[in-house]
């Protein structure tokens, strides 16, 4: 359905410009067949003032993180809000954990199909997740809230931190931005290559396209500098674009830019989106279980995992 586009990236040097951590989401058997020109980023998001109030610091490893999700329970603050109505908030703990853990090729692999939901690998992804749920440092049922909601916790001050896209300052109150700050997903493990979700928005040539090549001309046209400051500009978005001056962008976009984005070896585009969609469905369903029951683990796993043969036994 799609047509190769390996030939726009070339006649427009788009590798030396483009971040290098899209372009394998951007390629089928190493041939280009997607253009990305703007993404975003997602982190942890933390209440500030709380932080500072209490003296803590945003963790960068999983034991500092830990010791942070202690210190505000025994402050009476709920360390992690989420809402899980709408199941995809879920997804993104399994995304960092599973990425944390086992790196961005193991989890790419896994939501392609290739590994069983069995493997001890993925069992260690839920075994990371149930210490967070025995301490208790989630809000009590988060399948109560939607994603909004849970933002309004945090705004609240009954919650401290939030796993969300960037696009989470938009549900706070505009007045309290400066209250409101992130850091990158803390490292597990120093050895693997760090991933990072960065849902990416671009475009393709369908295969049958009637003029490819004024749709290719169009292409370079999007993937030029001139457009990508355009879409800062009139759209507030981060171009895909490595050679953009860091002054262009908000002082919030900088940071996104600098901590999360260029420090990603890999970037994955969220659980529902990197699988297929019967897949995604099953499987948030079983986050969302684990959620809730977390000492369900091997028979989440194993339905997972029977889910995981039969769907992608169709596709072949």
């Amino acid at each position: 359905m799609l047509a190769d586009i390996t030939d726009v990236w070339q006649q427009n040097g788009l590798e030396r410009v483009i971040n290098p951590a899209l372009h394998e989401a951007c390629k089928y058997n190493g041939r280009y067949y997607f253009l990305p020109t703007g993404y975003y980023w997602w982190a942890v998001y933390y209440r500030k003032d709380i932080f500072e109030r209490l003296n803590l610091k945003p963790p960068t490893t999983w034991d500092e993180f830990l010791g942070v999700c202690e210190r505000l329970k025994e402050a009476g603050i709920a360390p992690i809000t989420t809402g899980t109505r709408f199941r995809w908030p879920a997804a993104a703990w399994f995304d960092y954990l599973n990425m944390r853990l086992n790196g961005p090729k193991f989890h790419i692999d896994l939501t392609d199909g290739k590994v069983p939901y069995t493997d001890e690998r993925v069992r260690r992804v839920f075994e990371y997740w149930k210490v967070l749920l025995d301490r208790g440092y989630f809000i009590p049922n988060p399948a109560a809230y939607d994603w909004h909601e849970g933002v309004a916790l945090m705004a609240q001050g009954k919650a401290a931190m939030y796993l969300m896209g960037a696009f989470i300052r938009e549900s706070y109150p505009r007045e309290r931005w400066s209250e409101l700050d992130f850091f990158r997903f803390p490292i597990i493990d120093p050895k693997v290559p760090v991933g990072e979700d960065a849902p990416t928005d671009g475009y393709f040539v369908p295969a049958r396209a009637r003029n490819p090549q004024n749709a290719k001309l169009f292409l370079g046209f999007v993937a030029s500098r001139e457009f990508a400051e355009m879409m800062i500009k009139d759209l507030n978005s981060i171009s895909a674009r490595t050679d953009i001056p860091l002054s262009l962008y908000s002082d919030y976009f900088q940071k996104g830019i600098r901590e999360v984005l260029s420090r990603a070896n890999y970037t994955a585009q969220f659980y529902d989106r990197d699988t297929h969609p019967e897949m995604a469905e099953r499987g948030m369903n079983g986050f969302v279980q684990f959620m809730a029951n977390p000492n369900q683990i091997g028979n989440i796993l194993q339905s997972l995992e029977a889910d995981r043969k039969r769907i992608f036994a169709q596709d072949n």
